[in-house]
C-alpha cells in the first residue's frame, strides 16, 4: 500500500510539475537569440517565423524580422509560408515558419523523485 501511494504521488508531481519551454526573442534580422521561457497553459508549440516587411513610401525598403515564441497548435496551423498581409503602404510576407512541439522541462522530474524518496523515509 505504501508503494502504491508513493507511486501515485510521484505520478501526480510529474504531471503537475512538468511544463513546456521555448526560445523567445524578436529581432529585425534573419535570426535572433533569447532565453528559454516556460510556455503558458495550452501553448504546446514553439514558433520560429521569418517575415519580410516591405514599405513603399517615402522610398521602397525591406525589413526582415525573426520571432521565436510559444504558440498553440491551432495558431500554428493558421500560418502558412508565403502568406501575405497588406497594411496600406506596408506589406508583410511570411517567408519561413516552423512550429515544433515544445520540449518538456526536465527539472520537475528531480522534484518528484526527491518527494518520492522523502515519502519512503517517512514510511
Amino acid at each position: 500500500m505504501k508503494t502504491f501511494l508513493g507511486l501515485l504521488l510521484l505520478s501526480v508531481l510529474l504531471i503537475s510539475g512538468s511544463s513546456l519551454e521555448c526560445d523567445t526573442c524578436m529581432a529585425q534580422a534573419n535570426d535572433c537569440t533569447g532565453k528559454k521561457q516556460p510556455c503558458s497553459s495550452g501553448q504546446d508549440r514553439c514558433l520560429d517565423a521569418l517575415t519580410v516587411f516591405t514599405m513603399d513610401a517615402p522610398s521602397p525598403s525591406k525589413i526582415t524580422s525573426r520571432v521565436k515564441s510559444c504558440f498553440t497548435k491551432i495558431e500554428c496551423e493558421k500560418l502558412k509560408p508565403g502568406s501575405s498581409v497588406n497594411f496600406g503602404m506596408v506589406g508583410a510576407v511570411l517567408k519561413n515558419i516552423e512550429c515544433s512541439r515544445a520540449p518538456v522541462i526536465s527539472g520537475s522530474f528531480f522534484l518528484a523523485l526527491s518527494s518520492f524518496l522523502f515519502l519512503k523515509l517517512l514510511w
